[in-house]
């Protein structure tokens, strides 16, 4: 990639930062040691080099410290589940099937009754999941339940489009990395993470449901440009990249500016549809409580968009030097096989 041009994306929204990162990094750190993860120095220095604590501040930046540390865990989550499949285990729908099922079952099953010996990765899941949910409305849990069953599935369309080896159309495309970008749970956690909840009526109008869409989306085409030169050599081929260079058969440079443009656009959008909401709080006669949800619901899909790019311009985990090579397990740990005790602390 160092001899093909980044596109900009010169997103329009405030950047802002948390004072309570290097507590909840360290916090994290020690949670994801308890359930038998970062063993080793080589998955630590892999780890760190990513930064979950920055990305979790630019896309949490009102969260309080202990609050923090849940987004921070969350973040942990997504990025070293994500890497167990960029190895044999992601070329086998099947297994992924059943991974994914596993941790599925975490979301509806009482901790007492499941079982001993979970791999690392589920036990932490399984963490992250009763500390998310405790308190919350059960609007909100069922709601959060089926966007994470969502983003887990994905994986299996993942798997099942690596092994055809043709890169799809951009509505396949659009099904699987929408699932597998997990923006959905990231929003639900925003209310979670943030103590406020939007009124169901307002949270399913057509204006919110659209800006929710740009909010998973924009990510998406962000990573996608930073992401395909790692991506590509593996065989993956669910990435914008790929699809808008077959599709529209363009050079690499070029597509990587359409990927560009198709997130500009949408940001567009999104900035229109913001302007509906005053409108769209009155007729649903809204009271005061109300609107500060939806205001605070706004900022935190404007904080992820913006936070997230700038995280992925900072961190490591995309840097050329850190590509590793495609016939090797882009992993530093195999956290799913591991059977051990489950850990008793959070």
């Amino acid at each position: 990639m160092a001899d093909v041009h980044l596109p900009v994306f010169d997103i329009p929204f405030p950047l802002r930062g948390s004072p309570h990162v290097v507590y909840a990094r360290e916090v994290n750190l020690e949670r994801l040691r308890s359930h038998g993860m970062l063993a080793t120095d080589e998955a630590l220095e892999w780890y760190l080099s990513w930064d979950m604590a920055q990305l979790a501040g630019y896309g949490y930046p009102y969260a309080d410290r202990d609050e923090l540390a849940l987004g921070v865990d969350q973040m942990a989550f997504f990025f070293l589940f994500d890497d167990q499949f960029d190895g044999p285990l992601g070329r086998c729908p099947e297994r992924v099937a059943a991974v994914c099922g596993e941790l599925i079952d975490v979301l509806f099953t009482p901790l007492r009754q499941r079982r001993r010996g979970e791999s690392p990765l589920v036990s932490f899941f399984g963490s992250l999941w009763e500390r998310s949910v405790r308190g919350m409305a059960p609007s909100w849990c069922a709601r959060a339940a089926h966007n994470w069953e969502y983003y887990l599935a994905a994986y299996v369309g993942e798997a099942m489009d690596r092994v055809g080896g043709a890169v799809p159309g951009m509505e396949h495309f659009l099904q699987v990395r929408r699932g597998m970008a997990g923006t959905s749970t990231l929003m639900d956690y925003g209310e979670r993470i943030g103590g406020f909840l939007v009124p169901p009526a307002v949270f399913h109008t057509p204006q919110l449901r659209m800006m929710r869409q740009v909010a998973t989306d924009v990510p998406i085409f962000c990573n996608d440009v930073y992401s395909v030169v790692k991506e590509e050599p593996r065989g993956d081929v669910d990435n914008a990249v790929l699809v808008v260079q077959r599709e529209q058969n363009l050079c690499r440079e070029r597509a990587l500016d359409r990927v560009r443009d198709l997130a500009m656009a949408r940001i567009e959008v999104f900035v229109e549809l913001e302007r509906q909401l005053p409108d769209v709080c009155s007729g649903l006669s809204l009271g005061d409580e109300g609107r500060h949800a939806v205001d605070r619901y706004v900022d935190a899909m404007k904080a992820w968009m913006r936070g997230y790019h700038q995280w992925e311009t900072e961190t490591h985990r995309y840097a050329a030097e850190a590509t590793v090579p495609p016939e090797a397990p882009n992993f530093a740990e195999d956290l799913l096989h591991h059977d051990g005790p489950r850990p008793t602390g959070p």
